[in-house]
């Protein structure tokens, strides 16, 4: 089943919500905050020159989980956001988002931290 995902632009920080919805319910949301700054670039090391969105809050109710959804969510952001790459950071023991997120040609980048890791897709 196809989910409607709605965009809301927050300019002010330079970011956008998406929100999920499965017949007219909210079922979840993203955030997805532009990052062009060198600080982000130095701070990942980012060894390309590429506009960079960073996806972090992604969140499907509990309930609507293991149902494709993450799935369409990713293929929307790799779409919408097309020559960008897209980075996030995951906790190495959730190990459902890490399968989500290599079945979605997301690369493990970098290991910064024993908290997380950070994962990017390249377009």
């Amino acid at each position: 089943m196809e989910i409607d995902i709605q965009k809301k632009v927050i300019p002010l920080f330079n970011k956008d919500k998406l929100v999920f919805l499965l017949n007219g319910v909210e079922i979840g949301s993203i955030i997805v905050q532009h990052r062009k700054d060198y600080y982000f670039k130095t701070k990942h090391k980012l060894p390309f020159n590429k506009k960079c969105c960073y996806l972090y809050n992604f969140e499907i109710l509990k309930s609507y989980r293991n149902k494709g959804y993450g799935h369409q969510v990713l293929q929307y952001i790799k779409k919408e956001y097309l020559n960008t790459c897209v980075v996030l950071d995951v906790l190495p023991s959730n190990k459902n988002a890490m399968h989500l997120y290599e079945s979605e040609n997301f690369k493990l980048f970098e290991n910064d931290s024993y908290y997380h890791e950070t994962m990017i897709f390249k377009p």
